[in-house]
This record gives C-alpha cells, sequence and structure tokens, in this order.
C-alpha cells in the first residue's frame, strides 16, 4: 500500500491511517485517522483533506484583507464574521462533517462577493460587474469537496443572485450610461456564461479526474487481492505438505509425529485434528501391542499347562509386563519379579495352587 495518496493536488499529499500528517492537517482534519480501505472511504479522505487546506487558504485571505478593514467598521465586522463562519467550517471538517462544512464554505463565498457588490454606496457602479466573475471561486469548491455534479447547482445559484442584485440595485450613472447602450442582456451575457462554462469545466475536470481516481484504486485493490490469494496459496501449500509429511509417517509408524502448522493457517483446525488422530492412532496401536503380548503369552502359558498335565516338565512363562502376569504368578506362586525364568517344574508342593481337575 502507498504511504501517500497524491488526489487532485500534485503538491497535496494525503496521509493514510497510522501516519502523522503536518501540523495543520492534525488540527483540521481527521482523514489521517479514518480507514481507507475502500474506494468509498479513500474518497472521504480525500475531501477532507481538500476541505482542510480549503479552509487554511480562505483564512489566510481573510487576514490579508484585515488592514482593509481597519478604517471601516462594516468592512471590519463582515471580515470577522467571515473569518468565524471559516474557523466553524474548520471545526466541521475536523469531526468528519465535510459536506457541512463544504456548504458553508460555499454560503460564505458567495455572501462575502454578493455582499461586496451590494455594499457599494452611489449604487452599483461598471466597475463592479466583473465582481460577479469571481462567484465561479463557489463553483469550483463544490465541484472539489460536494460532488462533480454539484457545480450546476451552485452556477444555478449564482446565476439567480446575479440577475435579481443587477435587476434590484440601483445603478450608478456610468452603468446607467452602458445599460442604455447595450442592454441588461448584454450586460449580464458574459457573467451568465462565464458561470455555465465554468460549471461545465470543472464537473468534466473533477468526474474524470475521480474515475481515474477509481480506476487506480481498482487497479491496487486487484494487486492487493492478488498478493492475498498469493499467500494464501503459499500458506494452503505449506499445510498440505505438513499433513502430507504427518500421514506418511504415521502411516510408517511414527506416532510421535506432529503437525507444525501456524494457526494464521487456513488448515490449522485440520492440522490440530490430525495431530488427536495421530496420537489417538498410537495409543490404539500400543493398546493393540499389548493385547498381542498378552494374547501370546497366554497361548504360553496354556502350552506349559498342557505339559504339565501330561507329566511333562513344563517351561512357565516369565513375567512379561502384560496382564498375564498376575494369571502366572498364580500358577507358579512366586512373585514376578523373583521368578526364576529357568524353572522347568511347580512349586515344591508338587501341585498348583488350585484344584486342575
Amino acid at each position: 500500500m502507498r504511504s501517500y495518496e497524491t488526489i487532485n493536488n500534485p503538491n497535496m499529499t494525503l496521509p493514510l491511517p497510522g501516519k502523522r500528517p503536518n501540523f495543520w492537517l492534525r488540527l483540521a482534519s481527521n482523514a489521517w485517522q479514518s480507514p481507507q480501505e475502500t474506494i468509498a472511504q479513500r474518497e472521504r479522505a480525500r475531501r477532507n483533506t481538500l476541505t482542510a487546506w480549503i479552509v487554511l487558504g480562505l483564512l489566510a485571505m481573510d487576514l490579508i484583507l484585515i488592514p482593509a478593514g481597519l478604517t471601516d467598521p462594516t468592512t471590519l465586522m463582515a471580515i470577522s464574521v467571515a473569518a468565524l463562519g471559516i474557523i466553524v467550517a474548520g471545526v466541521l471538517n475536523r469531526f468528519g462533517q465535510t459536506t457541512a462544512a463544504g456548504v458553508l464554505l460555499i454560503v460564505l463565498i458567495i455572501g462575502a462577493i454578493i455582499g461586496a457588490i451590494t455594499g457599494t454606496p452611489g449604487g452599483l457602479p461598471l466597475v463592479d460587474l466583473p465582481a460577479y466573475d469571481l462567484l465561479v471561486i463557489a463553483i469550483v469548491v463544490a465541484a472539489s469537496i460536494l460532488s462533480s455534479g454539484s457545480a450546476f447547482i451552485v452556477a444555478a445559484v449564482n446565476i439567480i443572485l446575479i440577475v435579481l442584485d443587477f435587476n434590484l440595485q440601483s445603478y450608478a450613472p456610468d452603468m446607467k450610461i452602458q445599460l442604455a447602450q447595450i442592454g441588461a442582456l448584454g450586460m449580464l451575457a458574459r457573467p451568465v456564461a462565464l458561470q455555465v462554462i465554468i460549471a461545465t469545466v470543472a464537473f468534466l475536470w473533477v468526474h474524470g479526474l475521480q474515475d481515474q481516481v477509481r480506476r487506480a484504486d481498482r487497479a491496487e485493490e486487484v494487486a492487493h487481492l492478488e498478493s492475498i490469494v498469493a499467500d494464501q496459496k503459499r500458506a494452503l501449500e505449506y499445510g498440505v505438505e505438513q499433513l502430507s509429511l504427518a500421514f506418511v509417517r504415521s502411516a510408517n509408524g511414527d506416532y510421535n509425529v506432529r503437525v507444525n502448522i501456524p494457526q494464521q493457517n487456513p488448515l490449522w483446525s485440520v492440522g490440530a485434528q490430525m495431530n488427536t488422530f495421530v496420537q489417538r492412532l498410537g495409543a490404539a496401536n500400543q493398546a493393540n501391542f499389548e493385547l498381542e503380548r498378552a494374547r501370546q503369552e497366554a497361548y504360553r502359558l496354556a502350552a506349559a499347562l498342557e505339559d504339565w498335565r501330561a507329566g511333562r516338565p513344563p517351561l512357565w512363562p516369565a513375567p512379561s509386563g502384560t496382564l498375564i502376569d498376575p494369571l502366572i504368578q498364580s500358577v507358579t506362586g512366586a512373585r514376578p519379579q523373583s521368578l526364576d525364568t529357568g524353572r522347568q517344574h511347580p512349586p515344591s508342593d508338587g501341585g498348583l495352587p488350585f484344584n486342575w481337575g
């Protein structure tokens, strides 16, 4: 995975969770703390980070305008209100309310521009007409923070405000002269057309950029999934190898073999069951071995008893650690640990400790 993603701005880095960004992003953004595993999550992080930078730019612009308001209380009040609104937008963005922060910034931008135009004393002068063009800033911000389609909504709002302000506000003398020459339609054609053009360009630009980011994210996710599949394949191959080795060794009589598969391996539970199976198989094999030895010792004791009945010297079996040992002790009358394995006769009384019949 990339340590940083550059989205929408080649000079802006989008830190992934776990990476500590610069001071401003820690203060005005929470993208570096949010999960970014899916395309939607990375898009939200991009918008959140971009909003933080826009808030910083607007704050810097607002600070630059402070000297202009020192001589005009009304202007200073407007600058103060704008600064407060920008700070509120930064706080909203810090708590993940990026959409609310973006809407507030757009309202502040439009309100500041329209307020500056309508606040001109003596009516609307001709020199203030290009100020309507500044409303395209709100369109670009909307397309970048909210969605590509929101550019057209903000453009429509701007056009309505331009038409209303132009028709309701009084005119300065130079504006009246120009209006008499080319008419209201000619005066409004440029700012209205500019809103439509910028909205279209912003939509196409952001929409295309988002498509490219999504394709890049999908390619990265595919590569990540391929890596996961490869890791799982290697884990399965290792697990199968360990299980096969355990099967072969247990089939050859090695019941001490154990399957060593890490718990993260998908075959870990199968390995644990295999270990239990081999352990029980070993115990069953040992029990079968002891049963076979007991059976053989029983045959030997029966043969010795037959020799004794026939008057031949019996060859009494020695203790073998099987279940027959107590019976041998009872027949021979000797303790297993002191029994003479080479003795050919029964006890000194010449008979067995029970009635053979």
